[in-house]
């Protein structure tokens, strides 16, 4: 196995098994910060967050787990907002907390993540840094591809909805995340669901994993064949 491959696997199997609120502190643990160390590095990429209302006992602010990622990842760029995206190409916001990544220049968001990161999501935010923007290699043109003008063709979008402590939600983050990007045209939401059991409930979502892309769903990972045919058709 790569090393760089055992380090993931180490990290995994190491970040606590915590949900939203549950954490000691707001920010990286010592332990997982020098984990996470040996996977990131240089990155040219946007990292666009909306913070969620306070609120004591559930919610944890995420602004003080972005500026450790940041603190991790030479390159990444910060940008809290406050207003709801208003651009054509980009979706609404499904709740607060909400992340977004891009590439600067003007591109649509192609990787969101709702709710507050815990458990193995921050490791797939820290992965998502790397495969979008790692070793500040600049933007492919085929790649990266946004919405047409006017947004008039709407954007392929996977979305997996997840709990912090389910290691089959893992790997299905992990497998659209490689599809997605491959495409040209194509965005991933990853939602906790536990954060939004609202739109959980009006998505029609029972267990987790839960990914829907293209008309289909599944429960289980499925075969990266099966989701390139569902979001590229």
């Amino acid at each position: 196995m790569p090393a760089r491959a055992r380090r993931r696997e180490a990290a995994a199997t190491s970040i606590p098994r915590d949900g939203p609120g549950s954490a000691p502190e707001a920010g990286l643990p010592p332990a997982e910060r020098r984990l996470l160390a040996s996977l990131l590095g240089p990155v040219r990429c946007r990292l666009r967050y909306w913070e969620a209302e306070p609120e004591p006992g559930r919610k944890l602010p995420v602004e003080p787990l972005l500026a450790d990622l940041a603190g991790l990842a030479p390159g990444l760029e910060l940008r809290r907002e406050e207003d709801p995206p208003r651009e054509p190409a980009e979706p609404p916001l499904l709740g607060r907390p909400e992340i977004r990544l891009e590439r600067p220049g003007g591109l649509p968001a192609r990787l969101r993540f709702a709710g507050y990161p815990a458990g193995f999501v921050r490791l797939e935010l820290a992965e998502a840094l790397l495969a979008l923007g790692g070793n500040g290699a600049e933007p492919s043109a085929a790649g990266e591809a946004g919405a047409p003008a006017g947004g008039e063709t709407p954007v392929p979008e996977a979305v997996v909805w997840v709990s912090p402590t389910c290691a089959r939600c893992a790997r299905t983050v992990r497998l659209a995340l490689a599809v997605v990007l491959a495409l040209p045209r194509a965005r991933l939401t990853v939602v906790t669901a536990s954060e939004f059991p609202r739109e959980a409930r009006a998505a029609g979502v029972q267990a987790v994993p839960t990914l829907v892309a293209g008309g289909r769903r599944w429960s289980e990972p499925p075969a990266p064949a099966e989701l390139w045919a569902a979001l590229a058709g």
